[in-house]
């Protein structure tokens, strides 16, 4: 069934919020999953982030996928310049991100140390997203459930973003991108980059599992 995006805005179209926060600049999302490899110290990773870049930086609280339905989650996402994240699905909505935010991944410690799970450094460069990945200090699963969830050192989260941002700051593509009319990408054309990304060297639906 064909995704319906009649009346949704493209992800370039930003900056006509009333100061909501989605605006070229963008913020830091700390976006956490309910269960599985859910982050266990989010609510402290959250905090560090908020210490180091700003209250005014960094979205209010640890977000999940399921507080952001699909319908406002195109909006929300433009808002988002960094996306702090376990390994999953919920990846899935940097597709809304806007070119030249950035994803940080946190793979388990054995999934990481394997360094085989590499399908969202692929489909983030097709979006024209910067990716880091960076390794939980424990978890063992990139597929399935891993009901303990994964520990990650804020430090690391902090060291991460930091590189992250500065290549933002510097490139300054998510300005670039919000007054490039030429490259106007809508909901349907992103997931037909994704649809292309499953034929060039990666089967999404077996490598990325929720």
């Amino acid at each position: 069934m064909a995704l319906k995006t009649s009346g949704v805005r493209s992800r370039m179209d930003v900056g006509k919020d009333g100061g909501k926060g989605t605006g070229p600049k963008g913020k830091i999302l700390l976006f956490n999953r309910e269960k599985g490899r859910r982050i266990r110290n989010a609510k402290d990773i959250h905090s560090a982030l908020v210490k180091e870049f700003g209250a005014e930086n960094v979205y209010d609280r640890v977000w999940t996928p399921e507080m952001v339905p699909i319908p406002q989650a195109m909006d929300f996402m433009r808002g988002v310049s960094i996306m702090v994240t376990p390994h999953g699905a919920n990846i899935g909505n940097t597709a809304f991100m806007l070119p030249g935010s950035a994803l940080l991944e946190v793979q388990p410690q054995k999934c990481a140390s394997q360094g085989k799970m590499r399908a969202y450094e692929f489909t983030s460069s097709v979006l024209g997203l910067s990716h880091q990945m960076i390794s939980a200090r424990d978890g063992l699963m990139c597929a399935g459930v891993d009901g303990a969830g994964i520990f990650v050192e804020p430090e690391k989260v902090l060291k991460a973003v930091r590189e992250l941002k500065a290549t933002i700051d510097i490139a300054g593509t998510r300005q670039a991108a919000a007054g490039e009319i030429g490259a106007l990408l809508n909901g349907t054309e992103t997931l037909r980059r994704y649809e292309r990304a499953q034929h060039t060297g990666f089967k999404l639906r077996e490598d990325c599992t929720v």
